[in-house]
C-alpha cells in the first residue's frame, strides 16, 4: 500500500532537528515516513533520533548541500504526498491538515506554509498570485 504522506529533511545534524521532527511526530496527521537526509560523514553528528521509532529513517548521502540530498530523499519516495523542510522549521499542530485538505480540493495546485518570524511575532508569506 502507498503511503500517504513522507517528509524529506535535509540535513548536516543540527540541534534543531529533533524539535522539527517532534513537531511532526504530534501533527493533526501524522507523516507515515520521515526521511532525514545526511551526509555519509557528517551522520555522527545527528541527534539521537530512536525517540521516534521507525518513522524516521536515516538515509546517508554521497552528496553534500541541501537541494542534492533533498534529491536523494524525493528519490525514496512513494507517497501521494511529499513535503519537503529545513531541519529548523517548527509546524503548528494543524499545519499539515491544512495543507492536504487544500491539495485534496485543488490536485494541481502546489501549497506552502506561511512563516512565523519566532523574533518579530510577526507571520510572512512567499507566494504570489
Amino acid at each position: 500500500m502507498e503511503a500517504f504522506l513522507t517528509v524529506v529533511i535535509a540535513t548536516i545534524g543540527e540541534s534543531t532537528l529533533n524539535r522539527t521532527i517532534k513537531s511532526l511526530v504530534v501533527s493533526s496527521i501524522v507523516p507515515d515516513r520521515i526521511l532525514v537526509c545526511i551526509p555519509k560523514e557528517r551522520q555522527g553528528d545527528l541527534p539521537r533520533l530512536d525517540e521516534f521509532g521507525t518513522i524516521v529513517e536515516i538515509i546517508p548521502t554521497e552528496e553534500s548541500g541541501q537541494v542534492l540530498q533533498r534529491a536523494r530523499g524525493f528519490r525514496a519516495v512513494s507517497s501521494k504526498y511529499t513535503l519537503q523542510l529545513d531541519s529548523d522549521v517548527i509546524l503548528e499542530k494543524n499545519c499539515l491538515e491544512t495543507l492536504i485538505s487544500f491539495l485534496e480540493i485543488h490536485p494541481k495546485a502546489a501549497v506552502a506554509p506561511q512563516i512565523y518570524d519566532g523574533k518579530t511575532g510577526e507571520y510572512h508569506s512567499y507566494l504570489t498570485a
